[in-house]
């Protein structure tokens, strides 16, 4: 029943060995949810009723193509790395934050905007703000 030193030793080397797999495992994961997170949630933000008049054409379709594309690649890219990730959430973000800015305006006057935003929508989050996203400071 008891554990030698040697045994004891081993399993402490393992855990050690094992412990850079998981935080690179986790990291993946976490990576991986973000996007995934911020994909679903876009197309609610795109069919919003509120919303769905002041998109231009062109930029909803976009938008719809953007999210599209990483969802499909998300499906197929389930073991992907955590770079892999957040490359993608960049390229996407790419797309998707020049005309959120410009659907409220704050490509010309930000601080101002969003203060706006959010004085008459206050419970509503730009889609970068999602649940598991670093928020942005001084942007």
């Amino acid at each position: 029943g008891h554990l030698s030193r040697e045994g004891i030793g081993r399993m402490v080397n393992e855990a050690d060995k094992y412990s850079a797999e998981d935080e690179h495992a986790a990291a993946r994961i976490t990576s991986n949810n973000t996007l995934e997170s911020y994909s679903y949630n876009l197309p609610k933000y795109l069919n919003d009723e509120k919303l769905a008049g002041k998109f231009e054409a062109g930029d909803k379709t976009q938008l719809e193509t953007a999210v599209n594309e990483t969802i499909a690649w998300l499906d197929t890219s389930q073991m992907g790395s955590k770079e892999g990730y957040e490359e993608k959430q960049k390229e996407l973000e790419a797309i998707t934050n020049p005309v959120i800015q410009k659907l409220y305006g704050w490509a010309e006057h930000p601080a101002d905007s969003r203060r706006h935003a959010q004085r008459r929508c206050p419970r509503w989050r730009p889609p970068w703000r999602i649940r598991g996203r670093p928020q942005r400071r001084g942007s």
